[in-house]
């Protein structure tokens, strides 16, 4: 059984691709998700990913990469969205700092500096 469904019309529909929230996905469906982005050659981006389930996703999906600092999964397939924009960041503390990084990762994915 597939539990995973994906928009992959997403972008085109609204300008921007969907970004997979991770926190209660297990491994299978995370490598489901990434083998259906990997057969259409798209990018792909996982928020709030457990360790060892990107540990594991990036074994099997060397074009993945993990960034521990904000529980955040980025899947490179084809070339690079241009930067098309800047954005400032703040943080009220250091108990924001994971959602910080967060936000940080989303918007580079998106295209933002």
């Amino acid at each position: 059984m597939n539990d995973v469904h994906l928009d992959h019309e997403r972008e085109a529909r609204i300008g921007q691709p969907e970004i997979v929230y991770g926190q209660h996905k297990n491994i299978e469906q995370i490598v489901t998700i990434l083998g259906e982005y990997r057969e259409r050659n798209e990018s792909a981006f996982i928020s709030r990913i457990s360790k060892a389930s990107a540990t594991e996703a990036c074994t099997q999906f060397p074009e993945a990469d993990y960034d521990p600092k904000s529980n955040s999964l980025t899947f490179h397939a084809g070339a690079q969205k241009p930067i098309f924009g800047k954005i400032a960041l703040t943080s009220g503390g250091t108990s924001d700092a994971l959602v910080l990084r967060e936000a940080e990762a989303t918007a580079r994915f998106l295209g933002l500096e």
